[in-house]
């Protein structure tokens, strides 16, 4: 029992070691923002500074699916932010209420990548927040004075969760970034392609069979969405191609969000391609739309194949239908009746071949016997001559 209880010790040490951030039921560490990019963006009337970041696939690992004695976890980033070098607008507050502060963003549960607006100047208290920064232009138009003062801000990720209690875990503060006025990079117009895992077909007799997959998005296209959030703004979609022997669809998905660590996906067959077992193509690609509204896509993925039972509305899932009779129940995806019948074709051959073998050995048996017996018959003959030719020779001698 002692040996028992020292190992579980000995464990628990060296999971807390491996994990520093999920000690049991207790969240130690938030890693803080990354790659943060931003633009001063100017929608026509007034301008804002949009700011993207990436979030560390750990992080979105403890808001998706904490567990490790937590039942439930939220993440938010608070950005703070600083006019001429004056004070900071972070309080004491920040720290148990993460969503008071003016600008930030509550981040999907499992986001790597989010977005959100510092000093959109349409707003009023946006205008008052900026003071002397923010100026009006004689057509109405608010602006940034970025020649005559500045602005800085800074990123941290705050997460609330539950696990004897509630309680909330902050990252560190990143760098200060000071916030330029200055021409968008060219954005990247190649793009890798998501990366498939665990691909499952479910099928049951009360609803309709569906398959679903797990999706990770590369590092390259997480940098990609930030950027193109920060600039453009637009976002990217996840697309699902399904060729059910007729070309390539678009097909929805169940879904929460395209840019997460590792996000399950859903996809329901078409209710009128369940005439007969077949076998599907699908694969995925992102796609964005440019400043011109040009469709511009990611590499696909993979394409793989997935097999729809037959399924029929209030039957529920069925044996698949054979095309070459119609009645019987395929076996390894072909005609019974046919399988069946090469089968049987197989046995009468083999069993003529075996017949055959047979009747070889018994003519071989027989042969043999027969060369014996005649063996047998000589050596007696010979015997008997002697025999004769000895009685005979005896007789001459007397």
């Amino acid at each position: 029992m002692k040996k028992l209880f020292s190992f579980v010790i000995i464990a628990a040490v060296i999971l807390t070691a491996a994990f520093p951030c999920f000690a049991f039921g207790k969240v130690e560490h938030v890693d803080k923002p990354y790659s943060i990019k931003y633009s001063v963006y100017d929608d026509g009337n007034n301008e804002r500074v949009i700011v993207s970041c990436l979030l560390t696939d750990e992080l979105a690992q403890l808001t998706a699916n904490p567990g490790n004695g937590i039942t439930q976890a939220y993440g938010y980033v608070q950005a703070d932010y600083r006019i001429d070098g004056g004070d900071w607008h972070y309080t004491a507050e920040w720290d148990t209420q993460p969503d008071i502060c003016d600008y930030g963003v509550n981040f999907s549960s499992g986001a790597t990548v989010t977005s959100f607006d510092i000093l959109y100047l349409t707003n009023q208290k946006a205008v008052d927040n900026s003071g002397a920064l923010a100026k009006v232009l004689e057509n109405g138009s608010k602006v940034f004075d970025l020649d005559n003062h500045t602005l800085e801000f800074r990123l941290r990720a705050s997460v609330g969760y539950i696990s004897s209690g509630s309680f909330i875990t902050h990252s560190d503060w990143t760098e200060v970034i000071k916030v330029e006025r200055k021409a968008a990079p060219e954005l990247p117009l190649e793009f890798d392609a998501p990366e498939i895992s665990n691909l499952q077909v479910h099928s049951s007799d009360e609803e309709t069979p569906y398959f679903t997959f797990d999706v990770k998005t590369p590092e390259s296209m997480k940098e990609a969405q930030s950027a193109y959030l920060a600039y453009v703004p637009s976002g990217f979609q996840l697309k699902c191609l399904v060729d059910y022997g007729e070309g390539w669809t678009d097909t929805a998905m169940s879904s929460m969000g395209s840019f997460f660590s590792n996000e399950e996906k859903t996809v329901r067959f078409d209710a009128d391609k369940f005439d007969d077992e077949k076998t599907f193509k699908f694969k995925l690609a992102y796609l964005i739309y440019d400043k011109n509204d040009n469709a511009i896509y990611s590499d696909e993925s993979e394409t793989l194949k997935i097999v729809a039972p037959r399924w029929e509305e209030g039957k529920g899932v069925l044996h698949a239908k054979c095309t070459t009779c119609g009645i019987c129940t395929p076996v390894f995806g072909k005609c019974a009746f046919i399988v069946f019948g090469i089968a049987a074709a197989v046995l009468v051959v083999a069993a003529v071949i075996v017949k055959i073998q047979l009747d070889k050995s018994k003519a071989k048996k027989a042969e043999a016997e027969a060369e014996r017996q005649r063996k047998i018959e000589e050596d007696k003959k010979k015997f008997n001559e002697l025999k004769q030719a000895k009685k005979e020779k005896n007789k001459k001698a007397k």
